[in-house]
């Protein structure tokens, strides 16, 4: 599962192993509320609710005090986050649950050898010949266009064992920069995968972060 706080950002977490246990990291919530009285929980929220409200405040607030403003909601947002927040609370609720989590870091040149990699390992573990193969799960992260799917249809040549050098007749109608685009990021795809692969050959069961 390939997860990141938005569509442009610049690191990404490749989560692999078994479906329902990343399932659950990733909706579990990760409040910690055993240590802490109902009662004192519910004056945290009240607390995080007005602070809110001064948040907007600040946002739509023009004047002279701004400054002064912002200063004061970070000294109580950093208390709060002091009193309320502890850097165990996700390896404590893993621990107690009885599971166990690695990590490696791979840095690709960019996002499209990334997800271009990914879709590559997908292919060669997977029949690449199998017709419900899809590409669409990239779509809301690189545009559509018609150098995508030239790469996306060379890549599964790659998968095959197919080569791609003599593909000139699946270039037609792309301009000189397209092309360039096209056959840099192929190669920059296999990179990744290099990568990717190294990464993966010291961890069984990894949770990949990109």
């Amino acid at each position: 599962m390939l997860t990141a706080p938005h569509e442009n950002a610049s690191s990404w977490n490749l989560y692999t192993g078994d479906r329902a246990i990343v399932d659950w990291m990733l909706d579990k919530t990760m409040l910690a509320t055993d240590p802490m009285p109902a009662s004192w929980l519910a004056r945290y929220f009240h607390a995080t609710h007005y602070l809110h409200l001064l948040a907007m405040t600040y946002v739509a607030g023009q004047k002279s005090w701004d400054g002064v403003y912002l200063l004061c909601l970070l000294v109580v947002m950093e208390g709060v986050k002091w009193l309320f927040t502890t850097d165990d609370v996700v390896r404590n609720s893993l621990e107690r649950e009885g599971i166990s989590c690695d990590a490696v870091v791979v840095k690709p040149s960019g996002r499209t050898p990334m997800l271009g990699g990914i879709q590559l390992l997908h292919d060669r573990v997977l029949n690449p010949k199998l017709p419900e193969r899809t590409t669409s799960w990239m779509h809301g992260i690189i545009v559509e266009t018609q150098r995508f799917k030239v790469w996306s249809d060379l890549l599964l040549k790659v998968a095959n064992d197919e080569g791609t050098e003599d593909n000139a007749v699946n270039l037609i109608g792309l301009s000189d920069n397209d092309v360039h685009w096209v056959k840099k990021n192929i190669a920059l795809t296999k990179d990744a995968v290099d990568s990717i692969e190294k990464a993966l050959l010291k961890l069984e069961k990894p949770t990949l972060t990109v």
